[in-house]
Formats: C-alpha cells, sequence, structure tokens
C-alpha cells in the first residue's frame, strides 16, 4: 500500500488553512484549480490567483519527470551497493592478497595490498554517489531557484502596485521531489490590526486627550473669571470651589 499511494497518480487535495496561510496541493500533471479561497478574498483578485497559479503549475512541472527521475534514482541505490562490493572482491583476487582461516591477511605485502584495495573500493563507492546523486540534485535545485525567482518578480509587482506601506501575501513553494510528485503553494495572509472599539476621529475627553488650550490657573491664585479650579487625585479630575464648605 505505500508504494501503491507513492506512485499512484496525484491528485489535488482542498485547501488547508493554518493559523495565517492557506496551503494548497497542485498536481503537475493536472489544470491548475482556478477558484480563489475564500481566506484570500480581498488580499489577492480572482485573476491574479488564476495566472498565477497556473504558471506555478507550469513552471514546477517542467522540472518533474517522476517515471526517469524514480527509474534513476534506484538504479543509483543499487548500484551505489552492488559496485562497489564487486569492485572489492576483484582487486582482492587481482592483488592475490591471502588470509588465514581467522580472516587476517598472512604478510606485510598481503596488508599492503588490502588496504589499497580499500582505498579503491571506498573511491568507487564515492564516485558511485556522485555519478547519480549529484545530477538529479542539480535538476531539483534548478526548479526550486527558477520557481523562487518567479515568487520574487511578482513580489516586485505587488509592492510597485500597492504602495511601500502596504501590507502584502507572502507566496512559497515546494517544487516536486523525486518520490513526491506534489507542488506545495502557502500563502502567507499579513496580520491584520487587532479590534478596537474607538473610532479614530472619536471626542475625547481633556484627561484623555490631552489638550493645551484648557485654561489651568495656578494653585496659590484664584481664577480671575469665577470659575472652580481643576485638581486631580492621580490622572482622573475633579472639580471644586475653593469657597465651599465640607
Amino acid at each position: 500500500m505505500v508504494f501503491g499511494n507513492m506512485f499512484a497518480k496525484p491528485t489535488y487535495y482542498r485547501p488547508q488553512r493554518t493559523t495565517d496561510s492557506i496551503v494548497v496541493y497542485l498536481a503537475p500533471s493536472q489544470p491548475a484549480p482556478v477558484t480563489l479561497p475564500y481566506e484570500l478574498q480581498g488580499h489577492v483578485s480572482p485573476d491574479t490567483w488564476a495566472i498565477r497559479i497556473s504558471a506555478v503549475t507550469r513552471v514546477a512541472g517542467q522540472y518533474n519527470k517522476p517515471k526517469i527521475e524514480r527509474a534513476w534514482t534506484l538504479l543509483g541505490m543499487l548500484s551505489i551497493v552492488i559496485v562497489p562490493i564487486v569492485i572489492y572482491h576483484v582487486l582482492i583476487n587481482r592483488f592475490m592478497i591471502n588470509f588465514d582461516r581467522f580472516g587476517f591477511v598472512n604478510s606485510n605485502r598481503d596488508a599492503d595490498k588490502f588496504v589499497e584495495a580499500r582505498w579503491i573500493t571506498f573511491g568507487v563507492f564515492v564516485g558511485m554517489m556522485l555519478l547519480f546523486l549529484v545530477p538529479i540534485a542539480i535538476w531539483k535545485f534548478v526548479g526550486q531557484r527558477r520557481v523562487n525567482m518567479m515568487l520574487a518578480n511578482w513580489a516586485k509587482e505587488d509592492r510597485v502596485l500597492r504602495g511601500t506601506d502596504a501590507q502584502l501575501t507572502t507566496w512559497k513553494v515546494k517544487t516536486p521531489g523525486v518520490f513526491r510528485a506534489t507542488i506545495q503553494l502557502s500563502v502567507t495572509i499579513p496580520a491584520q490590526p487587532a479590534p478596537t472599539s474607538f473610532h479614530p476621529d472619536a471626542y475625547l475627553p481633556p484627561y484623555l486627550n490631552g489638550a493645551s488650550d484648557v485654561y489651568m490657573p495656578a494653585r496659590s491664585k484664584a481664577d480671575p473669571s469665577g470659575l472652580p479650579r481643576m485638581s486631580t487625585i492621580g490622572t482622573f479630575p475633579i472639580t471644586f470651589d475653593e469657597k465651599s464648605k465640607v
């Protein structure tokens, strides 16, 4: 069942919601879904979503050859194990190394040849790894780099269109792997400001607003206009008449 699911034809999954992003799984062999997720409304237009998700599927799909990649990887894994073992036994026979009944070499000459055979075998092992793993790694790296460059250009376009102060969505893409044929698209939604019950243009009382044009007479002099003097307890204002009696 594991290998059956691994080699099965990939299909689309429903978008997964996280705390701050939307994750969509795409299949390179199928048309991209152009329906804009509900959470991205107001951040991405439907036309922009349709164009970009189609471009991601097309570019990432160009670097996804599942049959060739899997066959090459399996061949490399077998070659990395089998070829060094065969080379090792060929060298032992070629150098005519003699072992005793306990598996140890009989002479110093045999010991030197044995070490030489081991180093040659190790070199073959490293060479086989580079031969099979480096090309597939470069192939995947080029595909991921091309997709990242495309996402960087989109970020520049959004910044020009929406201004330097606007909060923008962040797009990230994981291109298909050797045994993972799906494309993972993650769109991070910018953080929203905390809700408040105060309107930005609402009137605030003087003790909150801190108005500077209110006349505050000195404590040692009476108000010439006869108005009661203002005082505070902490930060809360109180009004009292100096002539009143407690």
